[in-house]
């Protein structure tokens, strides 16, 4: 087993290459416990990340990289998800297994949904439509955000497991990546919970998965073979392919930039050209890299798999190439 590094040692080690650009980390934030997958609500510029260890929501203001307050929640919480339009955001928790609902405004608990086993979780603001892995499989549960009812479970394979959920809310599809005896993304029709499965050729181990709501890309990260693809939201098919990058991934909704880890390299990509912008920042070997969000200010939050802290990185400037 892996020894754990806290963030604030490690940071010590960081550099960026090359150091000419824009982008450096402006700062480590402890929350005294192993991160989860962390979300970040673009209207408040609010950062929800779960605490594994503590059994809280962390809450950071991101004008002031500040830790806001610690929400108590069940044990084991592991994945946020943000509605920006209601403000509220909605938390996988282990056990007892549910789905908690934070209201923004109060930070309070006002909702605890019953679960199976709920995991990956993404929402659609929309329609005010929550979707999240619920089982151990690939059975995904639809929420309705205004009654908080479970509309809906279904399996989406029997072939592979969830590793991510992203949402399309102009199309109004849901997009979940799965690996395993077979390396494919699961297309759900919002409007009806119909889905169809597209295999994705040449992948060894698909992982995350984000969406481009603008272009109608979907970008999926293969971690071991180290490919970027991304896939047309028209015809679901590849139509770009970027070397060396292994994930995870996420899309800055401003700067348009899609970051990606190269192993400890975080780079940022055009989501027009899908050449390299502004270089990319180097984090120590030995933090392992599980989830990214950005905000409208081109800020990107990074937690580590080893690490007890959330990394701050500002991006690369408009035209930096």
């Amino acid at each position: 087993m892996k020894q754990l590094v806290p963030l604030t040692i490690a940071v010590a080690a960081l550099c960026f290459a090359p150091h000419a650009f824009s982008q450096k980390l402006l700062t480590t934030i402890p929350i005294g416990g192993q991160p989860g997958l962390l979300a970040v609500n673009p209207t408040t510029n609010m950062i929800y990340v779960p605490n594994t260890t503590l059994n809280t929501v962390t809450v950071i203001d991101g004008s002031t990289n500040r830790v806001v307050t610690n929400i108590p929640v069940g044990q084991g919480p592991n994945a946020v998800a943000v509605n920006p339009v209601t403000n509220l955001a909605y938390v996988s928790i282990a056990a007892p297994p549910s789905v908690t609902v934070i209201d923004g405004s109060s930070n309070a608990v006002t909702a605890i949904i019953p679960a199976t086993s709920p995991g990956f979780i993404a929402a659609n603001p929309a329609t005010n439509t929550i979707y999240f892995q619920n089982g151990s499989g690939a059975a995904i549960s639809v929420l309705d955000g205004s009654s908080n009812q479970i509309l809906d479970t279904f399996s989406t394979s029997t072939c592979c497991l969830v590793q991510g959920i992203a949402v399309n809310s102009v199309t109004n599809r849901i997009y979940v990546s799965e690996n395993g005896f077979a390396e494919q993304v699961v297309v759900i029709d919002g409007g009806t919970n119909t889905f169809s499965t597209f295999p994705v050729q040449g992948v060894c181990d698909l992982r995350g998965v984000a969406v481009d709501s603008v272009l109608n890309r979907i970008y999926v990260a293969d971690d071991i073979c180290g490919e970027l693809y991304v896939i047309s939201g028209v015809t679901n098919k590849t139509v770009a392919t970027v070397p060396g990058y292994y994930g995870p991934l996420t899309l800055s909704p401003n700067s348009r930039l899609i970051a990606d880890f190269n192993f400890n390299l975080l780079g940022f990509i055009n989501d027009r050209t899908y050449a390299v912008t502004g270089g990319s920042a180097s984090f120590p070997i030995n933090l392992i890299a599980q989830n990214i969000a950005a905000n409208n200010n081109n800020r990107y939050y990074v937690t580590f798999r080893n690490a007890n802290g959330i990394a701050v990185v500002s991006g690369p400037r408009a035209g930096e190439k």
